[in-house]
C-alpha cells in the first residue's frame, strides 16, 4: 500500500504543475496518467505572455521551450483580409507533445511520482483508497482531477456536465507561412479557424460551441479546400469547454483542474493560462490547509476558483452581444478593419494580458486608461 498527501489524475500542464508546486512545498504527490510520456495531445499549441509569465512564476526560470515566437497577426472576415500588422504582444507557439514532457519532467526530476498507462479501476472515497489497473493500491487524502474536457474525476462531483464545444486540427509542411498568426472568423458561424506557424510546420484548426455549429466537421473540409493547398496529416478532433464551467469544481476534497473544471476562455480558446493558474490556486488552497489535515479544502478551492469564473462569465457577456449576433458581429468587424492600435490593444490587454476585461474594454481604450492595469493576481 502506498500513501500520499494528493493524488493527481492526469499529467497535463495543470496535473504537472500541481504536482511540482507541491512537491516542492513538502507535499507527498502522486500522478497517475493513462499515457505515457511523450503523448499526443490535440491542441493549438499557443501560449499568451500571460501564460509563459505564470510558468516562468511556477518554475522559476525563463521558459525557452518553444518552436517559435511571433506578434504578427493577420485576421479575416469572411476570406476578407482585415487587419495585418505587428501586435507587440508576443506569442509562444509549442507542440503539445514536447511542451507536456517539458513539463512532466520537471515534475520527475524533483522527485515525483508518476505513474504511466494507469487509471482508476476502483475507488472508495470513504476510506481514501485507491486501486489502479496495474494493481496498484493507494491511499490518499486529496483526490485531484486533472484528466481533461471528457474527465472520469469529474463524475465524482457532477455527472451531469458535458463540455459544448468541439475543435478538429491537422497539420501541413510550412512553405510559405514562415513567421505569421493567421486567425479566420465567418459571420454564419461562432468560433473561428486559426493557421499557428511552428518552424517547419503549421498548425490549422478550429474551435466552435456545439449548439450554434453542427456542421464543424464541413467548415473544416471546406475552410482547408479553399485556404490550405497542401498535404494535411490526419485530422482529430476532440469536445472542448466553450465558456461552460463546472459551478462547484471542487467536493469532499475532490479537486478539479483545467479543461476538467472547464476552464477555456470563451473568446479566444484559450486553456493552458487557467489550466496552470487553477493549479496555483488549488497548490494554494492545499498549502492553508495542510496543518488541519487538510480539512475543507474543497471550500477554500471554491472561493478561489471565482477569480476564473468571472474571466469566463465576462467573456461570455461579450460572445452574448458581439459574436453570437449577426449585425454586432459585421460592426465590431467593420470598426476593426485597418486599426492597428485598437487591435494591438485588444491582443495586448485583452488576449495576450488580462490587463483589462472583456466587459469594459471598450471604454477603457476610449479613455486611454490602458497603463496602470493589472491581470489576475
Amino acid at each position: 500500500m502506498k500513501n500520499f498527501d494528493v493524488v493527481i489524475i492526469g499529467g497535463g500542464p495543470s496535473g504537472s504543475s500541481l504536482g511540482y508546486m507541491l512537491l516542492t512545498s513538502g507535499v507527498s504527490v502522486c500522478i497517475i496518467e493513462k499515457k505515457s510520456f511523450p503523448r499526443f495531445k490535440l491542441c493549438g499549441g499557443l501560449l499568451t505572455e500571460k501564460t509563459v509569465e505564470i510558468i516562468e512564476d511556477i518554475y522559476n526560470e525563463p521558459f525557452r521551450n518553444f518552436n517559435q515566437k511571433t506578434s504578427d497577426v493577420a485576421v479575416y472576415m469572411d476570406s476578407s483580409k482585415i487587419i495585418d500588422t505587428d501586435t507587440k504582444s508576443t506569442f509562444y507557439l509549442v507542440e503539445r507533445m514536447d511542451f507536456d514532457k517539458y513539463l512532466i519532467d520537471k515534475y520527475k526530476k524533483s522527485g515525483g511520482t508518476l505513474m504511466e498507462k494507469s487509471y482508476i479501476h476502483k475507488i472508495d472515497m470513504n476510506t481514501r483508497f485507491i486501486e489502479t489497473n496495474n494493481n496498484e493500491k493507494i491511499n490518499f487524502k486529496i483526490l485531484v482531477g486533472a484528466d481533461g474536457a471528457n474527465s472520469r474525476t469529474r463524475k465524482l462531483i457532477n455527472s451531469k456536465y458535458r463540455p459544448n464545444g468541439f475543435c478538429i486540427e491537422s497539420t501541413f509542411q510550412n512553405t510559405r507561412l514562415k513567421n505569421k498568426i493567421n486567425l479566420f472568423f465567418n459571420l454564419n458561424n461562432s468560433g473561428y479557424t486559426w493557421i499557428f506557424p511552428k518552424g517547419n510546420s503549421c498548425t490549422v484548426g478550429i474551435g466552435e460551441p456545439l449548439a450554434k455549429n453542427q456542421n464543424i466537421v464541413e467548415q473544416f473540409d471546406e475552410f482547408i479546400s479553399d485556404n490550405v493547398p497542401y498535404s494535411l496529416s490526419s485530422k482529430k478532433g476532440a469536445f472542448i469547454p466553450y465558456g461552460k464551467y463546472v459551478k462547484t469544481p471542487a467536493k469532499n476534497n475532490i479537486l478539479l483542474l483545467g479543461d476538467a473544471a472547464g476552464l477555456v476562455d470563451p473568446i479566444t480558446g484559450e486553456g493552458i493560462y487557467f489550466a496552470l493558474k487553477s493549479a496555483q490556486l488549488a497548490k494554494d488552497s492545499i498549502m492553508c490547509t495542510k496543518h488541519n489535515n487538510y480539512m475543507d479544502t474543497d471550500i477554500v478551492y471554491n472561493q478561489k476558483i471565482k477569480i476564473i469564473h468571472k474571466k469566463i462569465e465576462d467573456g461570455n457577456f461579450l460572445n452574448k452581444i458581439v459574436f453570437n449576433r449577426k449585425l454586432s458581429k459585421r460592426a465590431i468587424f467593420k470598426l476593426l478593419r485597418g486599426k492597428s492600435d485598437l487591435f494591438s490593444y485588444i491582443c495586448k490587454n485583452i488576449i495576450s494580458n488580462y490587463n483589462t476585461s472583456y466587459r469594459y474594454f471598450a471604454i477603457k481604450y476610449l479613455l486611454g486608461k490602458n497603463k496602470n492595469d493589472t491581470h489576475i493576481k
